[in-house]
């Protein structure tokens, strides 16, 4: 699902490229498998980037599925997982902040939907 702008929940990350960065809360999933799947939007001044992305929160790994493209459809990403301390700063700071508090992935999608909203850490884990 492509993200709408009403679904775009912003949070905070020190980023001297001046994007600001939205999950859409519509995306967000904690699966049974452990893995926080999600939507990111990167915006700029004249500029959107779009990723659909995972965390796999027991082993601090992160990947892209896809990316989206201006006329809102996918491009599927062959990317691997990957160690998140090796991620950007947005996806390091989703990953400790909100998705995967010390290393366990929120219990559901509406914990880290209201973590987002609030821009505080998730009360508990799973």
């Amino acid at each position: 699902m492509y993200p709408a702008p009403a679904g775009l929940v912003e949070f905070a990350v020190d980023d001297p490229g001046g994007f600001r960065y939205f999950v859409d809360r519509r995306t967000l999933s904690v699966g049974k498998d452990g893995i926080v799947r999600y939507v990111l939007v990167a915006r700029s001044a004249g500029a959107q980037n779009v990723s659909f992305e995972a965390f796999r929160c027991a082993t601090a790994e992160h990947r892209v599925y896809a990316l989206g493209r201006a006329d809102g459809s996918w491009a599927q990403s062959n990317g691997a997982w990957h160690p998140v301390a090796a991620a950007q700063p947005r996806q390091i700071t989703l990953f400790r902040e909100f998705l995967c508090p010390q290393k366990e992935p929120v219990a559901s999608a509406q914990e880290a939907v209201s973590a987002l909203e609030r821009g505080v850490r998730p009360e508990s884990g799973r």
